[in-house]
């Protein structure tokens, strides 16, 4: 697989499949990802009615920052429901056995209703891919995230220096500020985004 990301591969060995989602989900731990989209989430939880939310998490893995969202949203009182969207069969396999709904989709064209979500999710996803194909991805979360939903992403361009930068911030735990609306529109300006919809950036 020269040239080829593991996790970008949907024929990849489920046995190499599983120790890199496993890794993954350590790195998110030790390194503060999961640390950041759940600060990030609470800031909704504290806000929002005690009602029954669905979370979908692009990219799942393993299911281990969705898990995590879960346990936080039971804190406010909030029940989250949790689907996960995969592109290789072997990581919705994995989701699956933690207790997930894996569904295996393409980020771009997602089998959901429309404003059928409250939040969506794309963790450690978007820099994999070119930033037209991102843009198309979000705007297909725009379609099914429910018109007061939010959505949790990495900054885009996903370049080294904003890698450098989340992780920095990952590390040292700092609590992350959302984007202002108007950088947020220039940054994704292509994806046409809701003026109303709310991006906060996660570490990725």
């Amino acid at each position: 697989m020269i040239g080829v990301e593991l996790l970008d591969d949907p024929r990849a060995d489920p046995a190499l499949v599983r120790r890199a989602l496993a890794d993954i989900a350590r790195t998110n731990r030790l390194f503060g990802g999961t640390h950041a989209v759940i600060a990030t989430l609470e800031r909704h939880f504290r806000a929002a009615p005690q009602r029954p939310w669905t979370l979908l998490d692009i990219g799942t893995g393993q299911g281990d920052i969705p898990l995590a969202a879960a346990k936080a949203a039971r804190r406010h009182g909030i029940d989250l429901r949790l689907v996960g969207v995969e592109r290789i069969p072997a990581a919705a396999r994995i989701a699956r056995e933690q207790g997930l709904a894996a569904v295996l989709a393409d980020g771009g064209s997602l089998p959901f209703a429309p404003k059928s979500v409250d939040v969506v999710i794309a963790s450690q996803v978007l820099h994999h891919f070119p930033r037209d194909t991102a843009a198309r991805w979000i705007a297909a979360f725009d379609v099914i995230n429910e018109p007061e939903g939010s959505a949790v992403l990495p900054p885009l361009p996903f370049n080294s220096l904003s890698k450098t930068s989340c992780l920095l911030r990952a590390m040292f735990r700092c609590r992350l500020k959302r984007m202002p609306t108007t950088q947020v529109r220039k940054r994704l300006e292509a994806s046409k985004l809701s003026s109303r919809r709310q991006a906060m950036i996660s570490a990725s």
